[in-house]
C-alpha cells in the first residue's frame, strides 16, 4: 500500500539573486513554496502569472542551492490535470529532472505546451539542456493549442535537445505531440540514453517541410541506448537515429517492443550498426512516401533503396573501420566480424492505401523494403558477418494484419496522409498541410492534449504475432498487465474521453519518486 506524504509548506526567506538563465532576476513566488526532501512542487503559476511558470520555478529552485545552501532541490514535480505554458526555451546547465505522478484514467499527465505569450513570444525549442536530463510522465505539446486553427498556428520545432556529452538522458512515460520533431539531432556524444514507455503523435511539420518530423531519438556514439515500449503514430521521420554515414553506432543498443505506425520516412536512420538487438517491434506503413531515384543516390553509396533494416560495411566510409577497431581493441581485419545486429521477431507491412499510392507513382518512386540486396546479403554471409542474425520476421503478406483492437485509421485520415505524402513532399505544396491528429477523428480540433485518456487502443488482435518473450508484439503499454505508462491498477481499454480538469492542485503525493 502506497503511503502519501502530506504537504509540507517550507517558509523560505525571500532571496533575490542574479541568474544567467532566462530570467535575469529571480523574484520569489507569491505561491506557497513546497519542498519535500529534494523535490520542489511546481504550480502552474508563478507570481500569479501562467506564462513560463515552469521556467521560473526551475530557476528559483536552483537558486536556493546557490543562495541558501540548506536546501537541495534536485527534482521538479508537476501536478497532474494542470497546464504549464512555455513561451521561452527551458535550459539549464544542471541535471534537469522534471517528473509527475503516473497518470491514470481519472488523472491526466501535466500538459507542458508551447504558448504564445502577451508579448507574442513563442519558443523555437521547448527544452535545450546543457546537462543530464530526466523526464517522467509529462505530456509535451508543441502546438499553440489556443490558436483558432491548429494547422496554421505556431509550432515548436524541437521538443527536447541535450547539448551535453557523456551524460545520462532518461525519458520515460512521456507523451509528445505536434512538434517538428521530438528529440532532434542534438542528443550529444557518448551519452547513455533510456527512452522507454513514451508515445509520440503528429510530430510532423505543420507547414510542408519534407523530411522534418518524428519521434527522433538521436545521439552519436552512445554508450548505451535502450528504446523500449514506445509508440510512434502519424509522425514524420526517423524514429531512431542509429548513427549516420559518418558516425558509428556504438552499443549496446536495445530496440524492443515498439509500435511504429504511419511514418513518412524511415524508422531507423543510419547504417553503422555495431552492437544492437532489434526485437518484437511492429513497423507498419514505414517510409510511406517511397523513395525516388535521385534521393537514393544521395543516401546510399550503392544507390539502393533504403530498407527498414539497413546496414553497410564500415569500409564503405573511409576510416570508420579503423576507428571502430581502435575503440574495440581489435585488429582492423576483425572490424566487420566483430559487429553485432540481431533482428528478432519483428513485424512489418504496408496497408492497401499505401500500396495503391505507390502503384500510382510507380514510374518515379520505388516502394519501401524490409531489407535491400546488400543488407540481405550481409545477413546471409555467416562467414564474414557472424554477428548479423535475423529470425522470426513477420510480414503482412505472410501473416496478415496486426488487427489492432481499436480503430487506428479512417478513410478520411488516410486520404489526408496520402495527400501529405504527395502534395507536400512530391509536389512541394507551400500551404499548411496536415493530417488529423488522431486516427479516430477527422477534425484536428480540439487538440487531443485537451482530452484524456487518448482515444487509441493499439493492442494486437492477431494472436500469431508473438515476441521472443512470448508476449504480443509492439508497445506493451497497451495491455493492462504490462503497462508502465499508466497506473496499472486503473489502465484498461478506452471506453470514453474525460475532459481535463480545470481545478487547481490541492494535494501532491510523493509516490514512486
Amino acid at each position: 500500500m502506497k503511503t502519501k506524504i502530506k504537504l509540507i509548506v517550507v517558509l523560505l526567506v525571500a532571496v533575490v539573486i542574479m541568474s544567467g538563465s532566462l530570467f535575469a532576476q529571480i523574484v520569489p513566488p507569491t505561491e506557497h513554496v513546497i519542498i519535500i526532501g529534494d523535490t520542489l512542487m511546481v504550480f502552474p503559476t508563478y507570481g500569479g502569472e501562467a506564462f513560463d511558470a515552469l521556467n521560473k520555478w526551475i530557476d528559483y529552485g536552483f537558486s536556493l542551492d546557490d543562495a541558501v545552501n540548506d536546501t537541495s532541490v534536485k527534482v521538479f514535480k508537476l501536478a497532474r490535470n494542470e497546464t504549464y505554458k512555455v513561451s521561452h526555451t527551458i535550459s539549464t546547465a544542471r541535471h534537469l529532472n522534471i517528473v509527475a505522478e503516473k497518470p491514470d484514467l481519472l488523472h491526466a499527465p501535466p500538459l507542458v505546451i508551447g504558448a504564445t505569450d502577451l508579448n507574442n513570444e513563442f519558443p523555437e525549442n521547448l527544452i535545450v539542456n546543457k546537462g543530464p536530463i530526466t523526464l517522467k510522465h509529462i505530456y509535451f505539446c508543441g502546438a499553440d493549442i489556443e490558436a483558432p486553427v491548429l494547422g496554421e498556428c505556431s509550432q515548436v520545432v524541437t521538443g527536447v535537445q541535450v547539448k551535453a556529452d557523456s551524460v545520462d538522458i532518461v525519458i520515460d512515460g512521456c507523451y509528445f505531440e505536434w512538434f517538428g520533431r521530438m528529440g532532434g539531432k542534438n542528443f550529444g556524444i557518448y551519452n547513455d540514453i533510456t527512452f522507454t514507455n513514451n508515445l509520440g503523435m503528429n510530430c510532423l511539420g505543420l507547414k510542408a517541410k519534407p523530411g522534418i518530423g518524428g519521434m527522433f531519438v538521436g545521439g552519436k556514439n552512445c554508450k548505451n541506448r535502450v528504446i523500449k515500449n514506445n509508440t510512434s503514430i502519424n509522425n514524420g521521420a526517423w524514429s531512431l537515429s542509429v548513427g549516420a554515414r559518418k558516425d558509428i553506432h556504438y552499443g549496446p543498443g536495445i530496440i524492443d517492443h515498439n509500435t511504429i505506425i504511419n511514418e513518412v520516412r524511415y524508422p531507423f536512420y543510419g547504417t553503422m550498426w555495431t552492437d544492437a538487438v532489434v526485437s518484437n517491434n511492429i513497423i507498419y506503413n514505414a517510409n510511406s512516401w517511397g523513395e525516388e531515384e535521385e534521393y537514393k543516390h544521395g543516401q546510399d553509396p550503392d544507390a539502393l533503396t533504403w530498407g527498414i533494416i539497413n546496414i553497410d560495411t564500415l569500409t564503405a566510409y573511409a576510416g570508420l573501420d579503423s576507428i571502430y577497431a581502435a575503440r574495440e581493441g581489435i585488429d582492423i581485419s576483425e572490424a566487420e566480424s566483430h559487429r553485432k545486429l540481431e533482428v528478432l521477431n519483428n513485424y512489418y507491412g504496408w496497408t492497401d492505401e499505401i500500396l495503391n499510392y505507390w502503384a500510382t507513382v510507380a514510374d518515379s518512386v520505388d516502394r519501401a523494403l524490409w531489407m535491400n540486396d546488400r543488407t540481405a546479403a550481409m545477413f546471409a554471409d555467416n562467414e564474414n558477418y557472424p554477428g548479423l542474425k535475423e529470425e522470426g520476421t513477420y510480414s503482412r503478406q505472410e501473416d496478415g494484419e496486426p488487427q489492432f483492437v481499436g480503430e487506428w485509421k479512417t478513410p478520411e485520415q488516410m486520404e489526408n496522409f496520402i495527400a501529405y505524402l504527395h502534395d507536400a513532399l512530391r509536389e512541394g505544396a507551400s500551404e499548411p498541410l496536415i493530417y488529423p491528429y488522431c486516427p479516430v477523428e477527422g477534425d484536428p480540433q480540439p487538440n487531443p492534449a485537451l482530452t484524456w485518456p487518448i482515444p487509441l487502443d493499439l493492442r494486437v488482435g492477431n494472436s500469431a504475432l508473438v515476441g521472443t518473450d512470448g508476449k504480443p508484439l509492439g508497445d506493451l503499454n497497451w495491455y493492462s498487465e504490462y503497462a508502465e505508462r499508466w497506473s496499472p491498477e486503473l489502465v484498461g481499454p478506452v471506453v470514453g474521453v474525460e475532459e481535463r480538469s480545470a481545478a487547481k492542485p490541492t494535494e501532491f503525493a510523493l509516490e514512486q519518486n
